[in-house]
């Protein structure tokens, strides 16, 4: 399950507080580290083996884009940083203790390894009282895309997942009816980034999106009807 933008919103000050209250240069560069790998999660919306895979030349921060290899569905794709994001890789550019290694993110035994990431995200857990892993991270930015307006077939592609049903796992937990809450949410979170379109017709078409995802849940749906709900939601959001 997702994140609630209380938790998501704990746990970054938290980290960021980890940052300013840092008592040791180590202690402090490993918070700054932990504060650019926490918005590649949530910001961006990465696994944690793709987090702990970038290289320097994956990242092209004038056009805030990372190219991310080989993936979980062994596939290339491009992610992007939100303006947040990317100073928060900046900063960590700009102290990583091993400025030499292709990797972004170092220990003293080479790349960041998924479990050290892990590890360090149940420290934050800990101590914030916020039940965060990973993944959850990256499911509550799928969630929060849909309810924003991000087309379905488009969060498909953004997440690198193979099959549509795969993404259809978000659009069940993401209500339309709190695109409001979440534009207004959105602004105070992440000020430096774009503000979200609040069109009506967006709004219009997430309502028949979330029908068709309840529909989609109905015991003993035919295959035929499966796939044509799954047609008519690819053709009305292409």
């Amino acid at each position: 399950h997702p994140l609630s933008v209380e938790q998501v919103r704990r746990l970054e000050r938290f980290i960021q507080t980890a940052i300013t209250e840092a008592k040791t240069d180590f202690e402090w560069e490993l918070a700054v580290r932990d504060l650019a790998c926490f918005y590649l999660l949530w910001h961006c919306g990465l696994r944690v083996s793709e987090v702990c895979s970038l290289r320097l030349n994956d990242i092209d921060m004038d056009a805030r884009r990372l190219f991310i290899h080989n993936s979980k569905e062994r596939k290339d794709r491009i992610a992007y940083m939100s303006d947040t994001a990317a100073l928060a890789v900046q900063q960590h550019l700009a102290i990583r203790p091993d400025p030499d290694s292709v990797h972004l993110f170092t220990t003293q035994h080479g790349a960041l390894h998924p479990r050290s990431l892990q590890r360090r995200l149940v420290h934050y857990s800990h101590q914030c009282g916020v039940p965060v892993t990973a993944q959850r991270l990256r499911h509550t930015f799928a969630s929060q895309m849909l309810a924003s307006g991000m087309p379905v077939s488009s969060l498909q592609r953004y997440l690198g997942h193979e099959n549509l049903d795969t993404t259809m796992i978000y659009a069940e937990v993401s209500d339309p009816l709190l695109r409001q809450d979440y534009y207004q949410g959105i602004a105070t979170l992440d000020p430096s980034s774009d503000k979200l379109s609040m069109s009506e017709s967006g709004l219009t078409q997430q309502r028949t999106l979330r029908q068709l995802v309840e529909e989609l849940k109905t015991p003993g749906l035919e295959q035929s009807r499966h796939d044509e709900i799954l047609d008519i939601i690819l053709a009305n959001i292409s």
